[in-house]
């Protein structure tokens, strides 16, 4: 019998806290409490990897320590990228706690940023070497972690280094959201499933949950994007402050889509403008509108091509599995606005 798909979660997610705190401690953070919460997506999204490989009629004798043990790599890489996002956007809360560039300054929070990746990429091999895995296997997943690293990196440094043009340019903009934030979710995913596939992943499989990854990623960013002009308050609350983007250079999907629909007149007042002229412009051309049809075109695409596995031996349960966490993940993007 399958266990309930909210104990499967429970599970793991209990094992996970258990291994971030060792990690935390292993770090020697002269201060936490940024680095303690989180949504855990991304370590999910690793779980729902490793699982796509796994028999479903294991899944109960499973104890997931392996891969709540591989998953803290993913979110040290992500905790990374957001001690260094809050620094750079001067951003001086996260979650309602202190940024840790506040806490600690800036030069003591971007070592501790550095030093999380380093970590990452020792415990990947501290514990993978542990565990009898095959050398293939674990080369995949390094290769993950330096993918993402890089991409991560590269995409933030690209948009620091953009002309402010660069920011009014959808595709421009959209191409930078890929790497900062759909990789990782994608990389996610791929992670968990050389975990458990090994020397028998299959290429098929891991271009597909790269892409499920990737799409699940701009959701997210698309509606982080938008809550500057539609949920101020709760945006105030998880950072502090209320950064629109466009008057920090810094891209904003939203606001590089209005630019390209708008006319000219339009176009001229979005060099100098607050955030009620924005949202009125926004209004007007129905920007809200069209990303709320676009997810919903990603997540009937996301659906089909989940299902789609079930033809590269994938099991039904599993796709069944990642619906339910799709439509979880879709509901949280959605309260943010």
């Amino acid at each position: 019998m399958l266990p309930d798909s909210a104990i499967l979660f429970q599970k793991f997610c209990k094992l996970f806290e258990y291994h971030w705190k060792v990690v935390l401690d292993e770090l020697n953070a002269p201060e936490k409490g940024q680095l303690v919460g989180g949504n855990r997506f991304r370590p999910q999204m690793c779980f729902l990897g490793y699982l796509a490989a796994v028999e479903p009629a294991s899944w109960n004798a499973d104890d997931f320590s392996l891969i709540a043990d591989i998953s803290v790599s993913i979110e040290l890489l992500h905790k990374a990228s957001l001690i260094l996002d809050d620094w750079i956007d001067h951003d001086t809360e996260r979650r309602g706690k202190q940024s840790l560039h506040v806490c600690i300054g800036p030069e003591c929070s971007v070592l501790l940023a550095v030093k999380s990746v380093a970590y990452s990429m020792q415990r990947l091999k501290k514990y993978i070497g542990s565990r009898a895995i095959p050398p293939q296997c674990y080369y995949l997943c390094l290769d993950v972690l330096i993918e993402t690293t890089l991409q991560m990196a590269s995409g933030a440094y690209q948009e620091l280094s953009a002309d402010n043009a660069l920011f009014f340019d959808y595709r421009t903009v959209k191409k930078i959201t890929q790497l900062q934030t759909s990789e990782i979710l994608g990389n996610s995913l791929l992670l968990g499933y050389y975990v458990s596939a090994g020397e028998l992943q299959r290429s098929k499989v891991d271009v597909e949950l790269k892409w499920i990854g990737d799409q699940c990623g701009y959701i997210f960013q698309v509606m982080n994007d938008l809550e500057a002009f539609y949920n101020p308050q709760k945006l105030i609350q998880h950072k502090g402050s209320l950064n629109l983007d466009i008057t920090t250079n810094r891209k904003n999907l939203a606001i590089a889509l209005l630019y390209q629909v708008a006319d000219k007149k339009d176009k001229t007042l979005l060099a100098n403008v607050d955030r009620d002229s924005l949202v009125r412009l926004m209004q007007k051309y129905k920007i809200l509108e069209f990303f709320q049809q676009d997810i919903k075109l990603v997540y009937d695409a996301l659906t089909e091509r989940i299902d789609n596995l079930k033809n590269e031996n994938v099991s039904p349960e599993w796709c069944s599995l990642f619906r339910e966490f799709l439509g979880v993940v879709k509901k949280y993007a959605e309260e943010r606005l």
